[in-house]
């Protein structure tokens, strides 16, 4: 069942089928149920095509039979907005065809790392939701987004050097040499887990020169730029701090606009002088949705995962 013309009704349907080696079921053995592979797929998908993807549950799973939930089809979306038109994305630019899911298989088969399978399938899942509520709730899809870039923050090792300022690395240096500061040093080392800073450097890892290219159109002006990339990614970072530990909402000023604009434009009037800058340097939803979806495609690339870019496809 598809929609070809674009617009704000416009979806297609597919069906996802797989088999499995039957086994019989034992006298107190809990059969496997599948139904969440539909979930799982969507999330791959998302990222792959930087596209929403929603399931619509299982027709037929061991044994039982089921109807699809197609209440989608009756909501109204943002063609505009990159992640729901018909437009290939503009950078990993997957073309938009089904055969290129292809590149996905190594995922589903065991080619890869179950290290790398696990976070970016937990990054992923994220991601993923993260497109589904960016028009509803920007706010909640924008912690999802930050979600997948700490999932990720938590594979990647960093040395001391990366994580502490000269300053606080050679006290740490002191309190180690020191013979009776043992238990200090482990006690601090453990406190300065450096979320943030794990955050942002896991996310600058996984994004290059390809990531800046500007836009096309308008927006050229309000695209996320290299000179201050680690700047905006620590401030995103800073909005999801600020609402777990004040409830200080921002989803307005974060929320996706058929302008493209992935930075604030000018700086946003609110009674706290500090919030306002936070909110002033953090990209918009679209300008981390991009980094993210970047970061998790770089990821699988990095562990022998090939994605067919547009260039490239035959």
């Amino acid at each position: 069942m598809q929609r070809y013309s674009p617009g704000p009704s416009s979806r297609s349907a597919y069906i996802f089928s797989f088999k499995m080696p039957y086994k019989p079921p034992q006298a107190g053995e809990i059969v496997t149920s599948y139904e969440l592979v539909g979930g799982m797929i969507c999330s791959y998908l998302s990222v792959l095509y930087g596209k929403r993807f929603d399931s619509h549950g299982a027709v037929q799973s061991i044994g039982t039979y089921g109807l699809p939930d197609l209440k989608e089809y009756g909501e109204l979306v943002n063609e505009n907005l990159p992640f729901n038109s018909h437009e290939v994305r503009r950078d990993f630019a997957v073309e938009l065809n089904l055969e290129n899911a292809k590149s996905l298989l190594p995922l589903m088969t065991g080619g890869v790392d179950a290290s790398v399978l696990r976070v970016f399938r937990s990054a992923a899942k994220f991601y993923h939701h993260a497109l589904q509520a960016a028009e509803s709730d920007p706010e909640v899809a924008y912690l999802d987004l930050v979600t997948a870039g700490e999932i990720l923050a938590g594979f990647e090792v960093f040395s001391e050097s990366e994580l502490f300022d000269p300053i606080m690395l050679s006290a740490l240096k002191k309190l180690e040499a020191c013979v009776d500061c043992s238990e200090d040093y482990s006690v601090l080392k453990r406190t300065l887990f450096q979320v943030k800073r794990r955050f942002e450097l896991s996310i600058l890892r996984n994004i290059d020169d390809g990531f800046f290219i500007p836009q096309d159109d308008g927006a050229i002006n309000f695209s996320l730029k290299k000179e201050d990339i680690s700047q905006r990614i620590k401030a995103a970072y800073d909005l999801r701090s600020n609402y777990l530990h004040s409830g200080r909402s921002f989803g307005p000023w974060v929320a996706p606009s058929s302008s493209g604009h992935e930075v604030q434009i000018g700086k946003p009037v609110v009674d706290d002088a500090k919030f306002a800058k936070v909110l002033a340097l953090a990209p918009t939803f679209l300008g981390l949705e991009r980094i993210i979806r970047y970061a998790l495609l770089t990821l699988l690339q990095k562990h022998g995962v090939p994605i067919a870019v547009k260039d490239t496809v035959a």
